[in-house]
């Protein structure tokens, strides 16, 4: 998988009204056959580690549902975390938001549901959903591949709690008809709908303390006619330098009076 590194090109001024439409600005479609009485039902929708990689910021686009990410999946995150590729990164991405979200959560409550700030106010909740227990296991797909698991999961939680409407979202087309097989609805995750909440978009820029540089331990800086461009080493993301998240065509500023918009 080819790897990528940030690219900040120097710029006389930033774009300060300028805004772009973020990952998080996404929604989940809605393709599951169910009946208008299931739809009035609180819905539970339950992550695939594939949905997470594919947008880092997923977790936040299910309004004021009730998001559950299985045990399973932040097991294969924490695998996946390392190194510099794309998937690495957004598995990074991906954890740094859940941490953030759960913040000091007792246990009962991450089994339970932390409420999702958005913009001084909750909506929704996030929960982790944990293995079964050992009087669960006796049913259900052969545990040696972790979508088994998770579906299994889905199913006994599904089973203690018959009341709510469990939702599987998936990136994966076959784990989405196995679910189904298993009497639990799946469906497809797409981020690229409209923003239908304006506190979603990015500013277009982003102000850094101090100097930007003093960030950055190496540094390829390339001129190209009137244009410079720095190629920061070592596959590191904007992203990750500044701790925050910062989209391509964001403007960083700093202190000193460095200005850059970011390539990629």
């Amino acid at each position: 998988m080819e790897e990528r590194a940030a690219l900040l090109k120097s710029v006389s001024a930033p774009a300060t009204a300028s805004a772009r439409k973020s990952p998080a600005s996404s929604r989940p479609s809605h393709d599951s056959d169910s009946s208008s009485h299931n739809a009035l039902r609180e819905k539970v929708y339950v992550l695939d580690t594939n949905v997470l990689i594919h947008d880092p910021n997923s977790l936040l686009n299910f309004e004021e549902h009730r998001v559950v990410i299985p045990m399973t999946v932040l097991e294969e995150l924490d695998k996946l975390k390392s190194g510099k590729s794309n998937v690495a990164t957004d598995c990074r991405m991906a954890i740094r938001l859940i941490d953030k979200v759960l913040g000091n959560a007792s246990v009962q409550q991450v089994e339970e549901g932390v409420p999702i700030p958005r913009a001084g106010t909750t909506e929704g909740s996030l929960a982790v959903l944990m293995p079964r227990q050992e009087g669960e296991r006796d049913a259900g797909l052969p545990e040696h591949l972790n979508d088994n698991r998770i579906i299994n999961d889905v199913a006994a939680m599904k089973r203690r709690d018959p009341q709510r409407r469990y939702v599987l979202v998936t990136k994966d087309i076959n784990m989405r008809l196995k679910a189904r097989a298993c009497g639990i609805d799946a469906e497809d995750y797409h981020n690229d709908q409209l923003v239908s909440d304006i506190r979603q978009l990015t500013r277009g820029y982003y102000e850094v303390r101090g100097s930007f540089w003093d960030r950055v331990t190496e540094v390829e800086t390339e001129q190209q006619g009137c244009e410079t461009f720095h190629r920061i080493s070592h596959g590191l993301l904007v992203s990750e330098i500044l701790g925050e998240e910062v989209f391509p065509n964001q403007y960083i500023i700093d202190e000193m009076g460095f200005v850059g918009r970011v390539q990629s």
